[in-house]
């Protein structure tokens, strides 16, 4: 399954998950692999590479998320498998309408269900510029 959101960086032309830290002035970026993705990176568990690099040094800084609807709702899409096939989130609060359409509730307030892409009513990519918003 591929994870279709998240926040990312790009450091010296290279994309990297990335994730905000306590430090507001440094991003820690994460790469997966056998061998660091260049130096300067530390390996603190077997195939994943991580650097602490300062905001100002980063190409770019984003998160990306996948809003759609389903059958009316209003949903985020959080997965995908080989096959196409979608997982969506429903966090809106109207468990009747959720539950109508076909969704499972996997904790409080959170409902999911798997979906061919052609179910969705409508589905795009929204990114927001993190460094932008600096």
């Amino acid at each position: 399954m591929k994870e279709l959101g998240g926040t990312f960086a790009r450091y010296h032309g290279r994309l990297y998950k990335a994730h905000a830290t306590t430090n507001q002035d440094l991003v820690l970026l994460l790469a997966p692999g056998d061998s660091a993705p260049e130096p300067g990176f530390e390996s603190k568990r077997p195939g994943i590479w991580r650097k602490h690099v300062p905001v100002g040094e980063l190409d770019e800084y984003y998160e990306v998320d996948h809003p759609c609807r389903y059958r009316g709702l209003d949903c985020t899409a959080v997965w995908q498998d080989e096959g196409g096939e979608l997982e969506i989130q429903y966090l809106a609060g109207n468990s009747y309408a959720a539950r109508d359409a076909g969704m499972t509730e996997v904790d409080h307030g959170v409902w999911q269900i798997r979906v061919p892409r052609h179910e969705l009513d409508e589905i795009h990519e929204q990114r927001k510029d993190l460094l932008a918003a600096r």
